[in-house]
């Protein structure tokens, strides 16, 4: 399976064992060649963990985080 097909299928995945079945089924969930810890970074639970486990609060989330991304940057588009 292509790359973007992979990505096609996953993203219609409902749960984590779908996920792991297809990544198993490609040969890619024990390939340590495909995975690399987040930001290259080993121990970086604290960036992981601390992520929302409901999904309506998880969206909610980033809908605030791009607010403060804009309140962030105004500045400086203000600037030039």
């Amino acid at each position: 399976m292509d790359n973007k097909n992979l990505c096609l299928v996953l993203t219609n995945c409902e749960t984590e064992n779908e996920v792991k079945n297809i990544l198993n089924n490609n040969s890619l969930w024990n390939a340590p060649s495909c995975w690399s810890y987040f930001g290259d970074i080993e121990d970086n639970y604290a960036t992981i963990g601390n992520q929302q486990e409901q999904p309506e609060y998880a969206l909610v989330e980033k809908i605030i985080n791009s607010v403060d991304a804009l309140v962030e940057v105004a500045p400086i588009l203000r600037t030039g």
